[in-house]
């Protein structure tokens, strides 16, 4: 099986002008970028802010994970999900369900501020396609007093899984962004918070 690198773009891989401008991301230089985040870490790339829409991209790794071997294919745009309040593509994490399903968690403005999104690739590999799920796994209207973004899924000890993410997204003097800890469940191949009994 291939391993790949997500990460996520402020510029199309492909298109040579964005609004006018040459602002694009080209292919050797998203080579280079995805190459030195050594692996399948993720790989936020900067670009002048008058690039707006955010987008998410992967490409395939070499067996020693150091260095591309594809083309990067552009997977969705922020602006993709119809809650979208922002053209953020932020934090992506990809896990397998247990069904086979394979989801990506990622973070982007909703109406209520920073959250943790979900879309489920339709052909079960990274390259999609991605299905944006409406309901978000965290966001501010949904459960707290505080956004959060930049999701990642781990088993604990106890056999629960759990989504990590910080909060809020923008600290205050009263309020300083700190590590948040949800439990969530797998059903019909979705994330679901687990509140328990």
């Amino acid at each position: 099986s291939w391993r790949y690198a997500v990460w996520t773009l402020r510029a199309p891989v492909r298109m040579p002008v964005v609004r006018g401008r040459s602002f694009c991301i080209t292919v050797s230089r998203a080579r280079q970028m995805a190459t030195a985040s050594a692996g399948i870490r993720k790989k936020a790339m900067m670009l002048p802010q008058t690039v707006s829409i955010g987008r998410m991209a992967a490409a395939k790794m070499d067996p020693e994970l150091k260095s591309l071997i594809s083309e990067p294919v552009e997977l969705f745009r922020a602006d993709d999900p119809e809650w979208s309040r922002a053209q953020i593509t932020d934090g992506p994490f990809i896990y397998k369900c247990e069904d086979g399903s394979l989801l990506m968690i990622w973070s982007n403005d909703d109406m209520y501020g920073y959250c943790v999104a979900m879309a489920k690739s339709e052909s079960g590999d990274v390259t999609g396609p991605w299905v944006q799920i409406e309901k978000r796994l965290y966001n501010l209207g949904l459960f707290g007093t505080r956004d959060g973004g930049h999701g990642m899924i781990f088993r604990a000890l106890d056999g629960n899984l759990y989504l990590s993410f910080h909060g809020p997204n923008v600290a205050t003097d009263d309020i300083t962004s700190d590590p948040m800890f949800m439990r969530i469940r797998e059903e019909n191949g979705l994330l679901m918070p687990d509140v328990g009994e």
